[in-house]
């Protein structure tokens, strides 16, 4: 039987506590820069184009729809998606009338619990000594891959940026397909990038966990 002891409970607590920070840091700034008369959406450049999806069906699910359908696209077709995690967070707006913004940003900081302490459970399957199964959390929550390298000499290279900006077309192959470090464009590739995207992210890794 796996036994988790006290002072691995407050380890899990200050993890929690460092990754709060660190997600929802950039989304206050935001909000507290919002100019008058805007919006501040909490897009990121990165998976830009399925966060306005996820706040469509969090508004679908506030509307009083059960099933869900793509709102982006002109092409008439009936409501036929059935997505459980977005329909809960979509009621949960509807309880306390939310706004899908401020929503979306909740159930990514009640996620990131139910992540960590799966997470230490599957560790602690593994590892026995505490030493081991914190270093195995911490390498799992905040690692990533080696790309930072590659895009830090980019620049320097000539003709891989337009006045210090990265040209991403050079990137883009005859297929039309991204090659491009995983670490900047595909949320699911890391923990921690996860995490800051989208809450269905940590959400279906607990349940692989």
């Amino acid at each position: 039987m796996i036994k988790i002891e006290k002072e691995e409970w407050f380890f899990i607590f200050l993890i929690w506590l460092i990754l709060t920070f660190l997600i929802f840091f950039p989304f206050l700034v935001g909000k507290i820069m919002e100019p008058k008369d805007s919006i501040f959406l909490g897009f990121q450049n990165i998976n830009i184009i399925d966060t306005p999806y996820y706040y469509s069906l969090i508004e679908q699910a506030k509307d009083g729809h059960f099933l869900f359908r793509y709102n982006s696209t002109s092409e008439p077709h009936p409501y036929f998606i059935f997505d459980p995690f977005w329909l809960s967070v979509g009621i949960l707006a509807k309880i306390f009338n939310l706004s899908s913004i401020y929503t979306f940003q909740i159930v990514k900081f009640f996620v990131i619990p139910i992540f960590l302490i799966s997470s230490y459970f599957l560790i602690s399957f593994f590892f026995e000594e505490k030493k081991k199964r914190k270093w195995a959390l911490l390498i799992l929550t905040f690692a990533s891959g080696w790309g930072w390298i590659f895009l830090s000499f980019l620049p320097l290279i000539p003709g891989m940026s337009i006045n210090g900006v990265i040209d991403l077309k050079k990137f883009v192959d005859s297929r039309g397909v991204f090659q491009f470090p995983i670490d900047f464009w595909v949320p699911e590739a890391f923990s921690f990038f996860s995490l800051y995207n989208s809450p269905h992210f940590g959400f279906s890794t607990s349940l692989i966990f």
